[in-house]
């Protein structure tokens, strides 16, 4: 599996999992919820934007390694 491809499907599985967070707040109001939330859920975004940003810098690097080595 290439960077990017890992990349994306990180993306989408967790886009996946806050549609069901979301479905689930529907009926899920206490304060349980509100504290997964908080705990795990908001410092999984901000860990998952920075897995992502970094992974796209390595995926330039790859390139760039790959164009020095002529493996375009």
């Amino acid at each position: 599996m290439s960077v990017t491809s890992a990349r994306r499907r990180i993306q989408s599985e967790y886009k996946d999992l806050m549609v069901a967070w979301i479905r689930a707040g529907e009926s899920w109001r206490d304060p349980v919820r509100r504290a997964f939330e908080e705990r795990r859920l908001r410092p999984l975004d901000r860990r998952l934007k920075a897995a992502a940003t970094a992974m796209e810098h390595l995926e330039g690097e790859l390139a760039k390694a790959r164009r020095d080595c002529g493996d375009d």
